[in-house]
């Protein structure tokens, strides 16, 4: 047999597929729980959930990750030194580069190209070999980025060249990246590519040891933020390409589970739901480029819209004793109490003191995950590491053991932060197990929890549930409303708009604005993955009068689609005319290597193709694809309209013209399938 093995490590679940490669069929499939301190160890854990394997038949296995997102967003990553070629400092930090940015050594160095891939200056060489030689000793990668690169890379190759000779460090170029105009974008997506080699080589040096320790030796593959292949070796180099990877991972799996080419896919997990556009069979790719954070990159990727809503989103009770729902994860305490039988004690005991406070939710209770350098923590956070060092405690008592007035005042906000304790608290994922239609972990904490929240709120416990699911069903069925007003209105303020909840509420029966009726229906079917979406996407299907499909398999679609997707790789070189007063003098074709005059636009065009041809092939087979590749090339004439006292008027004007290539392959296994 010919088998893939595809691994998905989400916010909570690391989910993992033996798919048949021969029939499409999913042989296997399991789920473990995501070990955020270590990946490796959750997804060793998801892999032996699987079952008995045939190491010898699997033939490929393909990884999708939440590392390098989590990275970014969380300001983590390694020592990494950014090498600006050209920059103005002033222009540097104005428009990205501030005191919060996370990478501290950005050395700037004389040189740099305009847009029309003149030099402005030359590269100062002895400047670019002492900024080397003062960093090579506590850096860890290194990004370069210069100015007007992608129009000509000259310097950025100089500079690399020169690492590699100095330093035994790895280096990414800025034009490597992305062909793009924009040069702060640019240069911080080269700094983060540096940042993240090391993170993301640790966690795939770890799957391999996983991988060899369980005999299976096929090659790996990681998934891209646009849902494509890569080889474990590019990812290396390029890390910053597997951001989003994950839900793009979601999209691919979507389109090979339910046959659909054209559909909303939704991804309800335990952290978020993710959603996007499936067209055609293809993912809408965000031109703009990937925002990370407060960060936006020059990576293509999937055109995915994240809410703070799964299964692990934090019930609370405002100061009106209303139910609420909080973006925040937190552990379940169903799944807690599963591990440390105290809780359901604890949980007796505050159900039965009938504590009350509008501070803080009434059955949060903190649990120590890391140990750190206590040198790092104030007295308050010490003693309360040190009170966690036994097991979880709740808020109440961990308060009343460190002589608090109130729980409120416990002061947890940094070790959260830092991950060295995490909040248990109630969750909907605790609401389904209280309701009786999830039973995987410790059903006796949720239903206590939910009595302790009737309680507080003055309902009964069904009422309690009853709340808890229809502000999921609302919030769903906003989110998805909201991606479609974004999407038309190429504007992404409406994401969580204020008119889609309007119109959600309208929807749902509520007496707002009644001289008006509110009629929507979504034509386009939404197609929903995830382990808790058959609680909730019937009723959301229904509110936006929409086709739903919840495909077989659908809890582990993520790894689905990480190991059933292609490696696609795109290239794109501008040709630019050069005008002077007599005419069109020429053209310059920008190649992502270097830039070439041509006397002809025919000849430029010609070479052009060619090239683009060549590097998207070789840019494939080096992620991993096999020779048998299907390569289509376009060409595109921006052209414009001579104006009113222009000597050409009313004639069109050659602007630019881009040809692109684009190389489409699996990988190199299925040569000899």
């Amino acid at each position: 047999m010919n088998l893939g093995l595809g691994v998905d490590t989400g916010g909570t679940y690391t989910d993992s597929v033996i798919i048949n490669f021969d029939s499409g069929q999913v042989l296997a499939k399991a789920k473990a729980l995501t070990t955020r301190q270590d990946l490796s160890i959750g997804i060793a854990n998801s892999i032996d959930n699987l079952g008995k394997l045939y190491p010898h038949d699997i033939k490929l296995v393909s990884v999708s990750t939440t590392l390098a997102t989590n990275s970014i967003v969380e300001g983590k990553g390694a020592r990494a030194c950014l090498l600006g070629i050209g920059y103005d400092e002033k222009t540097l930090y104005k428009y990205g580069f501030g005191t919060d940015f996370p990478i501290r050594d950005i050395r700037l160095v004389n040189g740099g190209h305009e847009i029309s891939g003149r030099e402005i200056m030359p590269l100062d060489i002895d400047d670019l070999k002492k900024a080397i030689l003062e960093t090579r000793e506590i850096v860890d990668a290194y990004g370069v980025s210069a100015y007007g690169g992608v129009r000509n890379p000259k310097h950025e190759i100089i500079a690399s060249k020169m690492i590699k000779d100095l330093t035994n460090l790895p280096v990414v170029c800025g034009h490597e990246l992305t062909s793009r105009l924009n040069s702060i974008k640019r240069a911080i997506t080269a700094a983060f590519n540096a940042r993240l080699i090391p993170v993301i080589k640790e966690l795939i040096d770890a799957i391999k040891k996983a991988l060899e320790e369980r005999n299976i030796s096929a090659p790996l593959m990681v998934v891209k933020g646009d849902g494509h292949f890569v080889s474990d070796k590019v990812a290396m180099e390029r890390p910053i390409e597997t951001i989003l990877s994950g839900p793009a991972a979601s999209i691919m799996g979507v389109k090979f589970l339910s046959g659909t080419e054209t559909g909303v896919v939704a991804d309800m997990g335990g952290t978020t739901t993710d959603i996007a556009i499936l067209r055609n069979g293809i993912p809408q790719i965000n031109m703009d480029g990937a925002s990370v954070g407060k960060w936006r990159t020059s990576v293509r990727a999937a055109d995915i819209q994240t809410s703070g809503l799964g299964g692990d989103s934090h019930i609370t009770i405002d100061k009106w004793n209303r139910i609420t729902l909080n973006p925040q994860r937190v552990i379940p305490l169903s799944l807690a109490a599963s591990e440390h039988a105290e809780i359901i004690n604890e949980l007796r005991e505050l159900r039965d003191a009938e504590w009350r406070s509008n501070m803080l939710p009434p059955t949060d209770f903190f649990i120590r995950v890391k140990f750190a350098n206590n040198g790092f923590l104030d007295e308050n956070e010490r003693m309360i590491c040190s009170e966690l060092n036994n097991g979880p405690l709740s808020a109440r008592l961990l308060s009343k053991r460190l002589k608090l007035l109130h729980p409120a005042l416990l002061n947890t906000g940094r070790l959260e932060e830092m991950g060295i304790i995490s909040r248990i608290g109630l969750t909907p994922t605790d609401i389904l197990h209280a309701e009786g239609t999830y039973r995987i972990w410790n059903t006796e904490a949720a239903e206590i929890a939910v009595k302790i929240y009737a309680s507080h709120a003055n309902i009964k416990k069904v009422d309690c549930i009853s709340q808890v699911k229809k502000k999921v069903k609302e919030k769903l069925s906003t989110e998805i409303l909201s991606k479609f007003l974004s999407e038309e209105l190429d504007n992404s303020d409406f994401y969580n708009c204020k008119t889609c909840t309007l119109f959600i509420e309208k929807m749902m029966g509520r007496n707002l604005i009644p001289e008006i009726k509110f009629d929507i229906s979504v034509r386009l079917p939404i197609i929903a993955i995830g382990a808790p979406v058959q609680a909730y996407f019937p009723q959301v299907a229904e509110i936006l009068k929409a086709q739903l499909i919840i495909p077989e398999h659908a809890e582990v679609a993520n790894a689905v689609g990480a190991i059933t997707g292609n490696i696609i790789e795109t290239v794109e070189i501008l040709i630019e005319p050069v005008y002077t007063a007599a005419g069109i003098a020429g053209y310059t074709v920008h190649t992502p290597e270097e830039k070439t005059d041509f006397l002809r636009l025919n000849e430029a065009k010609s070479y052009a193709e060619k090239t683009a041809l060549e590097i998207a092939k070789e840019n494939a087979i080096r992620a991993g694809a096999g020779e048998s590749l299907e390569i289509k090339i376009e060409a595109a004439d921006q052209k414009a309209t001579a104006a009113e006292g222009h000597d050409q008027k009313g004639k069109d004007l050659l602007l630019s013209s881009v040809v692109k290539a684009v190389a489409i392959g699996k990988p190199d296994i299925f040569g000899s399938m």
